[in-house]
C-alpha cells in the first residue's frame, strides 16, 4: 500500500498517512454498511476486513485494511472521484479547467494541500 491512503465517502475525500490511521479512524458500523471506497495513492483498491482480537473482557471486533489483487488497480476511477471532489467543492479555490490536466499524483497533492493528511487521531499535516 502506497500512502497516502484515500478514503471516499459519498463525494467526500479524506487522506490518511497509513492504513493503520484509517483503521483507527473509521467506524465499524460504516465499514459493515459499505460506506467507503478506499484506494492507495496509485489507485489500487483496498478492502476492509473485520476480525476479532482478544481483550480482557472478551473478544472485540477490529477493522483491518488489506490490498486487493493486483488486477484491481483503478487510477482512472480514483482520479475521477478526486476531480468530482474539487468540482463539488468550489470553495477549495481550484480552477476546474486546470484540474483536468492533472495526473493522479498531482490531484492527490492538491487534496493534501487543501484538506491535509490525517494520522487517524485528529492531527493533520499539509506538506
Amino acid at each position: 500500500m502506497n500512502p497516502p491512503i484515500v478514503l471516499l465517502n459519498r463525494g467526500d475525500v479524506q487522506l490518511y498517512a497509513s492504513a493503520k490511521a484509517v483503521e483507527i479512524h473509521v467506524e465499524l458500523i460504516d465499514v459493515l454498511n459499505g460506506e467507503y471506497e478506499v484506494y492507495d495513492s496509485t489507485g489500487s483498491l483496498l478492502n476492509f476486513g473485520v476480525g476479532t482480537t482478544p481483550r480482557w473482557w472478551g473478544e472485540s471486533q477490529i477493522i483491518k485494511l488489506t490490498p486487493s489483487p493486483p488486477e484491481l488497480v483503478h487510477p482512472l476511477e480514483l482520479r475521477l472521484a478526486l476531480l468530482g471532489f474539487f468540482i463539488h467543492n468550489p470553495n477549495l479555490g481550484e480552477a476546474h479547467e486546470s484540474l483536468f490536466n492533472c495526473s493522479l499524483s498531482e490531484l492527490i497533492d492538491k487534496v493534501k494541500k487543501k484538506v491535509g493528511v490525517s494520522d487517524g487521531q485528529g492531527r493533520y499535516t499539509r506538506d
